[in-house]
């Protein structure tokens, strides 16, 4: 092998080699900022406000001069603070971290909790005669794509109609900037135990309790679930979607009528097919019906316009009247 073909060898591998080590390689958080903010001393300050808990940050006390970051020759002053977290339902104090010997500047801190990681505090300022001072926080959000992924439905409840093909629109909202392989299940299908699942141009059947695998794309994700009830009364469609081993489902309430029940364009308005419509004897009896009517309505027009043409033809082509000669 010549030099010219090894050296090119050589680049395609260390080529391949990092694009396969970008692929693999973890995907890093956002770091996101609480923005500058002031802390007196101790006085709590709300720094953090998410779903379950409140992160604040209480100043413990300033020193003019660290004796662990100065020396003899510079006087290095300091704040030391207080991160406390708090669960948002019962207001309890549920972990507090002390940070000491914070000077000033950016610092690199790694406090892990259920739903964020504080990785940085930015002291701005320290005013040691009104006992304040200006930080700035670093975190980013343990929340997985899981823990945001939203289910909602068209109808907050579904009247169908026994026996015959009902369907009902479910939207998944995919937060996340990446798409999530999904299983998803129905557990009770308002007596049904076959359903139609279609979304993104594919159709597919699932039988009640039975998992399958689709793919949420980033945004909203419109499906639509069909099914065919066998029992008349209240029932329920219980959909449901595990992502890792988080389950997030939905669960509609489902009152399905007997057919004679219900007017024929209720039913067949826009939930039948064709050939249901042509099945059903109510509605062929009243297109039968009205053809009877039609054809009853053309034969007295065509009547009457019989009579009046022979009039028209005995009056010599006139329908005025005739004026005599006295």
């Amino acid at each position: 092998m010549g030099i010219r073909k090894l050296a090119l060898f050589f680049s395609f591998a260390i080529v391949t080699c990092a694009l396969l080590a970008a692929s693999f390689a973890p995907i890093a958080a956002e770091v996101r900022s609480t923005g500058p903010q002031e802390i007196l001393l101790e006085s709590e300050q709300s720094i953090i406000v998410g779903e379950n808990y409140t992160y604040y940050l209480t100043l413990v006390n300033l020193d003019p001069c660290d004796k662990l970051l100065s020396n003899d020759f510079t006087c290095v002053p300091s704040i030391a603070v207080d991160m406390i977290q708090i669960d948002n339902a019962t207001n309890e104090v549920l972990q507090t971290i002390s940070l000491e010997h914070l000077h000033f500047g950016y610092q690199d801190v790694d406090i892990q909790y259920d739903d964020i990681t504080i990785v940085s505090l930015n002291v701005l300022n320290i005013a040691f005669f009104e006992n304040k001072a200006k930080v700035e926080i670093g975190y980013t959000s343990t929340t997985t794509a899981a823990d945001l992924i939203e289910i909602t439905s068209k109808d907050d409840n579904i009247n169908a109609v026994l026996g015959y093909n009902n369907n009902t629109t479910i939207y998944i909202n995919n937060p996340s900037k990446n798409d999530i392989d999904v299983f998803f299940s129905v557990e009770s299908a308002a007596s049904s135990s076959v359903l139609t699942i279609k979304w993104g141009g594919s159709e597919k059947s699932i039988k009640t309790g039975n998992e399958r695998l689709i793919v949420l794309h980033q945004g909203n994700n419109t499906l639509t679930l069909s099914f065919i009830p066998r029992e008349e009364g209240h029932q329920v469609l219980s959909f449901f979607v595990k992502v890792d081993d988080k389950i997030i489902g939905i669960v509609l309430p489902v009152l399905v009528h007997p057919v004679d029940d219900i007017s024929s364009d209720i039913i067949f308005a826009n939930r039948a097919s064709f050939d249901d419509v042509l099945n059903d004897q109510k509605i062929v009896g009243d297109v039968k019906m009205d053809s009877v009517y039609l054809l009853g309505f053309s034969f007295i027009l065509l009547v009457m316009g019989g009579v009046l043409g022979f009039v028209h033809t005995s009056n010599g082509g006139s329908f005025g009247s005739i004026d005599k000669e006295k």
